[in-house]
Order: C-alpha cells, then sequence, then structure tokens
C-alpha cells in the first residue's frame, strides 16, 4: 500500500513537472514573440526618423525652386508633407507604446491573480524584498505555487503582447498615411518643379 501511494505521489508530481515544463515553453515562446514586436517597433521608429528627414529635404527641396503654380502649389505641398509629420508622429507616438506600457500590468488589465514568485520580479521583488527572504521562499516553493505561478505569468505575457501589438498595428496604420502623403507630395513636387 506504502509503495503504491509514494508511486501516485511520483505519476502526480512527474505531471506536475511536465505542465511546468509546458508553461515555460509557452512562456518562452511568448517572450520571444513580445521580443520580436519589440523589434518591429523600432523598424516603424526608424522608418518613422526617415521619412520625416525626407519631407525636412522635400520642403528646403521646393522652397527654393520656382515651382509651376505658385504659391498655392507650395502651400497644397506644404499640407501633404504636414500631414505626414503628423502621421509620422502618430506613428512614433504608437510605436513607442507598443515598447513598454506606461501602468503596472495589474492596474493595465485590472485584474489581481496570486502573486507570481520568481516568474514575475515586480511581485517577487514586492514579496521577498531581502535575498535571504528570496532564498528561502524559493527553495520552501512546492510545485503546485510553482505551477501558480507559472501560470499568472503565461497568462500575463499573452496579454501584454495582445496589448502591445494593437499599438504596433496602429503605428503601422499611420506609417503607411504618412508614406502615402509623403509620396505624393514628392511626386507632385517634382513633376511640377520639372514643368516651370
Amino acid at each position: 500500500m506504502i509503495t503504491r501511494k509514494r508511486k501516485l505521489t511520483t505519476n502526480s508530481d512527474a505531471q506536475l513537472v511536465r505542465l511546468i515544463e509546458t508553461i515555460r515553453w509557452h512562456t518562452i515562446r511568448y517572450d520571444n514573440l513580445r521580443a520580436s514586436l519589440a523589434n518591429r517597433a523600432s523598424f516603424v521608429v526608424s522608418v518613422d526618423a526617415v521619412l520625416i528627414a525626407g519631407v525636412s529635404f522635400l520642403f528646403s527641396w521646393i522652397a527654393r525652386r520656382s515651382i509651376f503654380g505658385g504659391k498655392v502649389t507650395l502651400i497644397v505641398l506644404g499640407c501633404a508633407m504636414l500631414l505626414a509629420v503628423v502621421f509620422a508622429l502618430l506613428s512614433v507616438r504608437q510605436a513607442s507604446r507598443a515598447l513598454i506600457s506606461s501602468k503596472s500590468w495589474r492596474k493595465l488589465f485590472n485584474v489581481e491573480p496570486p502573486p507570481s514568485l520568481v516568474y514575475q520580479h515586480s511581485d517577487t521583488i514586492k514579496a521577498v524584498p531581502a535575498y535571504a527572504d528570496f532564498s528561502a521562499t524559493l527553495r520552501r516553493q512546492s510545485l503546485n505555487s510553482e505551477i501558480e505561478a507559472a501560470t499568472v505569468n503565461l497568462w500575463l505575457v499573452l496579454h501584454t503582447h495582445a496589448y502591445r501589438y494593437r499599438f504596433l498595428r496602429r503605428a503601422t496604420n499611420e506609417l503607411q498615411v504618412a508614406i502615402l502623403a509623403f509620396a505624393g507630395a514628392a511626386t507632385l513636387a517634382v513633376t511640377l518643379g520639372l514643368i516651370a
């Protein structure tokens, strides 16, 4: 009877360990997705910077030339370039929001799951700020409490990835508007500059 009970505990422990590993795999996967998202947000910001530099170059180029249509054309081109700059700046703002949120995740998602010790730095530092306490807490952690902490962290990375991805999508959409406005202004400026 004692042998059977130990075997059940061992099988149960093995299942818990397998579950922890599965949760960790998903957590690493979502952490990689969030890192990829940060790289894409950085790319969007870089393209926005190039676009704003292009607007600056284009405006100075047309300001020094005589363009067909005179001041009216200059005003139209200026409005198109201003539109490009405004949308590029909006894109930068959204891309920066994709990188990190201005609120803690507990405030952001308005939830109170249990603390995710070890997996979540803010929970861990708040619960056990001293090293000795941290070490003792880590050594006492059961498989069930580790599964709970890992589950909370997986839930968090799922939601933060989805939250940040929405900002990246908006940043990309605003960048596309900026590119279209710049491309239209550049095409019109070059065409009217050659006619004059």
